[in-house]
């Protein structure tokens, strides 16, 4: 069967019970935001459209062949990388929250 929130089926109508509140607020908050990870990711969202930018302008008005591909795979470990770090400081906050 399992634990609730892990694969298994909760129960649904009028008279199913899902828990205490702090189980449902724990079960739709997977991915809490904190401050910083906030900050992080708005950087992040800059970097990605920087990156778009560089690739696409010698691409298109340049004739620079590749630019575009070598901006995705930028992009790509950017992604890798912030993830990682995203995830870092949402384990630190939220340990130092509690």
């Amino acid at each position: 069967m399992g634990r609730p929130g892990h694969g298994a089926v909760r129960p649904r109508g009028p008279g199913a019970r899902l828990g205490s509140q702090a189980d449902q607020r724990r079960h739709l908050d997977r991915y809490p935001s904190t401050p910083d990870a906030a900050r992080y990711f708005g950087a992040y969202l800059l970097a990605c459209l920087a990156l778009v930018a560089s690739g696409m302008t010698p691409e298109w008005g340049f004739d620079v062949r590749w630019a575009v591909a070598d901006a995705g795979l930028a992009a790509g470990v950017l992604t890798v990388v912030v993830g990682y770090r995203l995830d870092a400081t949402v384990r630190r906050e939220l340990r130092t929250a509690r």
